[in-house]
């Protein structure tokens, strides 16, 4: 089983430096958008196993 604060401190990491490079590339943020989405329904799933 993976740490969850790991976890939560890895994807919070990830989503500053994808705001980050959102905020210096516009055309990337519905792309993050859609990853962070992706990433939260995989979380979500493998959780309620």
């Amino acid at each position: 089983m993976l740490s969850l604060s790991w976890l939560y401190k890895t994807l919070t990491t990830r989503l500053i430096s994808f705001a980050e490079l959102s905020r210096v590339y516009p055309s990337f943020a519905a792309t993050v958008n859609f990853t962070v989405g992706v990433l939260t329904a995989l979380v979500l799933k493998v959780t309620s196993l």
